[in-house]
């Protein structure tokens, strides 16, 4: 019992005394302005959205370079321009377990009787940072093409343009827009 009051005597000496509090004082002011700082700082997060953007504007302009190539190529098209729009950004797939248990019982008496239940679970697969590991990536879906062509206004160039960014892109063709 009298090294608990000896402690008491000395922590409260310590925590009273000038040179001391000042230290204390010190080191309070200096966690207050740490975790303030902390809180200016950009999250990795946050900053990683206008990289998306980047990575969506340059994919939407190659495909539509692709497609200013193929159209051009097409007889009676001449100048072309081509938009893409796009339903939604890259998705990520994630790698993951899964697991699957059953359950069957069969009951006997005057009907038979049988049930069935399933569960299946799956978890996502960390790296040893915490991050998830990546399977695979989704491209985006084309929602819609325009092509402006100097021959857009004649209908059998205006059917090939149509059928050609449709079958490439794999979206029907009522997405597909076609005009001079």
């Amino acid at each position: 019992m009298q090294d608990w009051k000896g402690f008491a005597a000395r922590a409260k000496g310590f925590v009273t005394g000038q040179k001391h509090a000042k230290w204390l004082l010190l080191l309070g002011l200096a966690g207050i302005v740490l975790i303030f700082l902390s809180e200016a700082i950009p999250d990795k997060a946050a900053s990683s959205a206008p990289g998306a953007q980047e990575d969506m504007a340059a994919y939407t302009k190659a495909l539509e370079q692709k497609l200013t190539q193929m159209c051009e190529e097409i007889d009676g098209t001449g100048k072309v321009l081509v938009t893409v729009t796009l339903e939604s950004s890259r998705e990520s797939v994630f790698a993951g377990d899964s697991t699957q248990s059953g359950e069957t019982r069969e009951e006997t008496g005057a009907e038979k009787t049988l049930f069935q239940q399933t569960q299946e679970k799956e978890e996502t697969i960390l790296l040893p940072g915490g991050a998830p590991l990546i399977q695979t990536y989704r491209e985006p879906k084309v929602s819609g093409v325009v092509v402006v062509c100097e021959g857009g206004d004649d209908v059998s160039v205006r059917t090939k343009v149509t059928m050609a960014v449709a079958t490439v892109l794999g979206v029907s063709s009522n997405r597909v827009y076609v005009t001079r």
